[in-house]
């Protein structure tokens, strides 16, 4: 398998062996790299960028032996996404080791995020919509008469229903959508998987959508629909 075949929630924050051949050089500055030494025991986490990384544990000339360095507190390396995503790949149950030098670890890189990001980003329902490279940013729909029109929406947080976040890299469309507009969107059932409906766009709601918003929030409470529901949940 390669690494680009795995979903999200099997790669983030997971523990996974790389068959990663000359990356493992990068390691050296770290820790001795010897030309039998192709196998990296990784993780991965979302950097300040927002980019997808993937930190590096250990290192081995074999998958069975992939542990020099995992006693170090230091990580070995860092991978982007794009540097990996051809690499072949197997995914590993975590040992006391394992988890004890990389919980920490992310931890840290990640403590920019807050509560709320990181609740959207457990969430395995917005999985197939997440941009490979950049995971908070997600595909969202929005409806223009007869269509589906889909857009870049950076996810912020749930609230009640939905799924709240802000419109990136907005051109010139036939929406007269803005970037940094703040959209409320409801998940629905797709073929290959849940997707996103913008349901209220723009930062300030007319005494119309004020009321809807009211009403769907309430409804939403109740666990009846949206991402509030239990039924929804992969």
């Amino acid at each position: 398998m390669l690494f680009r075949e795995l979903k999200f929630r099997e790669y983030y924050h997971q523990y996974f062996i790389l068959e990663a051949d000359d990356l493992t050089e990068r390691c050296r500055d770290v820790i001795e790299v010897g030309e039998q030494d192709c196998y990296a025991l990784c993780s991965s986490f979302i950097d300040e960028t927002g980019a997808l990384s993937v930190n590096v544990l250990a290192v081995g000339s074999s998958p069975e032996k992939c542990r020099r360095g995992l006693r170090r507190k230091a990580m070995l390396g860092i991978f982007a996404y794009e540097e990996v995503l051809n690499l072949p790949v197997q995914t590993v149950s975590p040992d006391l080791m394992m988890v004890k030098k990389n919980a920490a670890w992310i931890k840290d890189r990640e403590a920019y995020a807050g509560d709320d990001l990181e609740q959207v980003r457990a969430d395995s329902r917005i999985d197939s919509i997440r941009n490979r490279v950049y995971p908070d940013i997600v595909k969202v729909g929005v409806l223009a008469g007869r269509y589906i029109r889909e857009y870049n929406m950076r996810t912020l947080q749930f609230s009640g229903p939905f799924l709240e976040g802000r419109l990136i890299g907005i051109g010139r469309n036939r929406d007269r959508l803005k970037n940094d507009e703040l959209v409320r969107a409801l998940p629905y059932v797709y073929s290959e998987g849940f997707r996103l409906l913008a349901v209220f766009t723009g930062n300030e709601l007319s005494e119309d959508d004020r009321r809807a918003y009211t009403e769907l929030m309430h409804q939403g409470s109740m666990g009846g629909f949206g991402f509030g529901s239990s039924h929804l949940k992969s």
